[in-house]
């Protein structure tokens, strides 16, 4: 489902390496350290620097599809499947050069996780058996001040490969799932309970959850549950309310959205109030960046083409990206085929609320020390 591979070292280790620990978990955050020296770019005039970096400690667990989190100076890293592509109950933080390990209620491995207003993480669903199969109905909240976690009432239909997001009015909202039904569903903080809400008008997997006011969001994807992607030839895509009907955005029909491989966190993608930035790709495998502000979908300008290439190298982007909204500036993740050198496109995203060109530049690791430790 989401590739192959365990990382040790972690690729979320050398990613923490280039953004300080307050991006992953709020806070300014200074701009990533990059060299003075500029790069030539083959095929385009993009600005370019190398990024400075250095490898953090193994893991003490080698996983895949863990959900990441930072609080303060503390990398936090919960559940996924290890070795035999077993789902772990194993959690970790890292202080003082080294992780310390801790242990959720349940395995979580392809959950959704949520940041609640208190700062409390809600990690729920997943892969309920062994090589990723099936969903659970389980879910618990981790207490980063005390490091400790605690169960809460089930979900109300058992999922994989969900999202949630938490609206102004206190409620998440969960949808998406993984060879099961889909559906919408919300956890009201005053009941303590989930509570299925309705049916999607189609079925997705890691979708786009994004509030668009104080009591509504909007759900969106280009994969179905089976992960399969949504058709060209259609020439539209349809977006679901939690409140009212769907309708239908034209755009994401010429504009595929990125699919996901793991958690995602609206703030990662949140550029203002109810507004929005994604990376989406066209039918050629062009890159390009969307803006969503409420429920109207546009196109990004960039200064530059999003590059597909450095020093004779593919890049390979992702939909990973984190904001820095004191900055304004959001990074865009990619990575080379092999996991050898990393990217950040650096989006300086305030013009795009003025409706004027983005500023863009790339930044590279070069060739990373042994990015992953064990593989099956």
């Amino acid at each position: 489902m989401y590739g192959k591979g365990h990382i040790h070292c972690a690729l979320l280790a050398a990613a923490m390496s280039f953004l300080p620990l307050s991006a992953f978990g709020g806070g300014d955050a200074p701009s990533p350290s990059a060299s003075s020296a500029q790069a030539p770019l083959a095929n385009s005039s993009i600005p370019c620097r190398k990024l400075s970096h250095k490898r953090l400690p193994d893991l003490t667990v080698p996983r895949m599809g863990p959900i990441v989190m930072g609080y303060g100076n503390e990398a936090v890293v919960i559940g996924g499947h290890t070795t035999g592509f077993i789902p772990t109950k194993e959690a970790e933080y890292l202080k003082g050069g080294r992780w310390h390990r801790m242990e959720s209620f349940y395995p979580h491995d392809l959950s959704f996780a949520v940041v609640e207003g208190d700062g409390k993480l809600v990690l729920g669903g997943g892969c309920d058996s062994n090589l990723g199969v099936g969903q659970s109905f389980e879910v618990e909240s981790y207490d980063p001040t005390t490091r400790t976690f605690l169960p809460m009432q089930s979900l109300d239909e058992k999922r994989t490969g969900a999202s949630a997001s938490l609206l102004e009015n206190g409620k998440i909202v969960v949808s998406g799932n993984w060879y099961n039904d889909d559906g919408i569903e919300v956890y009201d903080p005053s009941t303590g309970a989930f509570k299925l809400m309705k049916k999607t008008s189609a079925q997705r997997s890691a979708p786009y959850l994004f509030p668009t006011s104080p009591d509504n969001a909007i759900i969106f994807s280009s994969t179905g549950s089976r992960g399969e992607y949504s058709d060209w030839k259609s020439g539209r895509e349809i977006v679901d309310r939690l409140e009212g009907e769907p309708f239908e955005v034209p755009l994401l029909g010429t504009y595929r959205p990125m699919r996901h491989q793991g958690a995602i966190f609206t703030s990662s993608y949140t550029i203002g109030d109810y507004t929005y930035m994604i990376p989406a790709c066209d039918s050629l495998g062009k890159m390009s960046l969307l803006l969503i502000r409420e429920e109207e979908f546009s196109l990004i300008e960039t200064s530059h083409p999003i590059p597909g290439e450095f020093d004779g190298k593919s890049i390979e982007w992702t939909s990973i990206m984190l904001t820095d909204p004191g900055r304004k500036v959001s990074y865009l993740f990619g990575k080379e085929a092999d996991v050898r050198g990393l990217y950040l496109l650096e989006i300086h995203y305030e013009a795009a609320l003025r409706g004027e060109s983005v500023p863009v530049r790339l930044l590279y690791t070069g060739s990373l020390e042994s990015p992953g430790g064990q593989h099956p």
